[in-house]
């Protein structure tokens, strides 16, 4: 019994592991052979569960401050927003090269456009059942977006060098927010 809830359970785990999408109720079914297991366990009381408890209780206080605050942080474009807030208003467009943060978008309040190569753009624009219409952010040409003075640019920093390429210049670093740089254009 112990082994099929197991083999269940592992199954269930791999084969959602596969998937593109990693929504939580592909691995609900695991959870039912997960608490079978875990009744088991309790029963047989190997083990002391006060200890069990507080050392499960301190372990996931950790991990929550340890780990997944942490990663939030670095995954949301929250800081890149706020930043973003911050700078002189100009009526220039904001643009961001690379990873396309929505969060970066409800914090600064902007219209921020994902930078492209127009081949890439219509690659990308969302059209029937793809994966593409998820991209529902507005895009902008790069070539077109590096002909406005004072255009703002979020760039992940291990992309500058990959901007820079499609979009000489020049451009002014205005901010460093983490991973992520701010550049400007002049306004001339």
């Amino acid at each position: 019994m112990t082994l099929w809830l197991s083999l269940w359970s592992a199954v269930v785990f791999i084969v959602f592991q596969m998937i593109a999408t990693k929504y939580t109720t592909y691995t609900f079914p695991m959870l039912f052979p997960l608490s079978l297991l875990t009744a088991r366990l309790i029963t047989q009381r190997h083990w002391n569960l006060k200890y069990l408890a507080g050392f499960m209780f301190l372990l996931y206080i950790i991990l929550t401050f340890a780990a997944a605050v942490p990663a939030m942080e670095k995954n949301s474009g929250r800081a890149v927003g706020l930043a973003l807030k911050n700078l002189p208003v100009s009526s220039a467009p904001v643009g961001i090269y690379g990873q396309y943060r929505t969060s970066a978008v409800f914090y600064s309040g902007d219209n921020i456009y994902r930078l492209a190569d127009s081949s890439q753009i219509s690659e990308m624009e969302p059209d029937g059942l793809s994966w593409n219409a998820k991209n529902v952010m507005p895009f902008m040409d790069i070539k077109k977006f590096d002909a406005s003075p004072g255009a703002l640019v979020i760039v992940e920093q291990k992309k500058e060098n990959q901007f820079f390429l499609n979009s000489p210049g020049p451009w002014t670093a205005v901010a460093a927010i983490g991973s992520y740089v701010i550049l400007q254009k002049p306004l001339n």
